[in-house]
């Protein structure tokens, strides 16, 4: 069955059940997943290889997240994994491949939402006055005073939206149905243009815990930090990725649930 057949429509009020049900997720298996997202965290470290410790992250953050699936996936069926379950997309031979190639879309997508973005900033800026801004904080303030949106930002804001809709559904169909990485994107936009409604109720409820997540973080930071010598900050970086650890876990919870509604997955009928 392709998975364009198997979408489901789901109504408004699903979007907030998911947003409900990570949290409950979440609760049950603390404790796996702080393992988890421990594991995570150490295996983006990659990024600060210098060059090409980005494009590395970017290519294995949908086996990374596909893992963390596998986590939530676990836990609904009240088992509890271990932090090795991250490394489940990679371990998977037959997903592994169009996991991958989900990496490489992400890059290709960042690309060339970062051509229309130049060829929108080049439009409206010389090359002298662009380097001069990047040179002094205050030129840069002032550029961006001048700004006016355009057709290049535009494009570049659609190629972003596109990725991550395309992204959003196509990592747990290329895990768990092992579905191309075309068809799932493709499937992954399909289904949350039929479910609008559900999704608009989910963008604003995650905005909502987003921002009521960066008053916490930043209350939070804002104390610690004033602790004498670098104490202080070293323990608000700290907090920093933990917070934000959290609430990428999160994310993928509801991505998760998301995606036993509008595709009819369900751990306990796979067992």
């Amino acid at each position: 069955m392709r998975p364009d057949d198997r979408i489901q429509k789901c109504n408004a009020g699903q979007g907030f059940r998911w947003i409900v049900g990570a949290s409950f997720l979440l609760q049950q298996g603390a404790g796996s997943l702080v393992g988890v997202g421990a594991l995570w965290l150490l295996l983006s470290m990659v990024a600060v290889v210098p060059l090409i410790g980005q494009l590395i992250l970017a290519v294995v953050t949908p086996l990374l997240t596909a893992g963390v699936l596998a986590a939530f996936d676990e836990i609904s069926a009240d088992r509890y994994p271990r932090s090795s379950i991250l490394l489940a997309g990679w371990n998977r031979a037959k997903a592994r491949p169009g996991l991958l190639l989900l990496g490489v879309w992400t890059i290709i997508g960042a690309m060339i939402s970062l051509t229309f973005l130049a060829s929108w900033l080049g439009s409206q800026f010389s090359e002298q006055a662009l380097e001069a801004a990047l040179q002094a904080p205050e030129n840069l303030g002032a550029m961006i005073e001048q700004l006016t949106p355009g057709a290049g930002l535009y494009g570049a804001i659609a190629v972003v939206v596109l990725v991550v809709m395309g992204l959003y559904f196509a990592i747990p169909l290329a895990f768990f149905g092992e579905a191309s990485p075309w068809s799932g994107v493709r499937a992954s936009i399909k289904a949350i243009v039929i479910n609008t409604p559900a999704f608009l109720v989910f963008g604003l409820g995650m905005a909502l815990v987003v921002g009521a997540f960066i008053f916490v973080l930043i209350s939070v930071v804002g104390l610690v930090s004033q602790l004498p010598g670098t104490l202080g900050m070293m323990l608000a970086q700290i907090l920093i990725l933990v917070l934000s650890m959290t609430l990428q876990i999160f994310l993928a919870g509801a991505q998760y649930l998301a995606f036993c509604d509008v595709f009819g997955w369900s751990a306990k009928a796979a067992d």
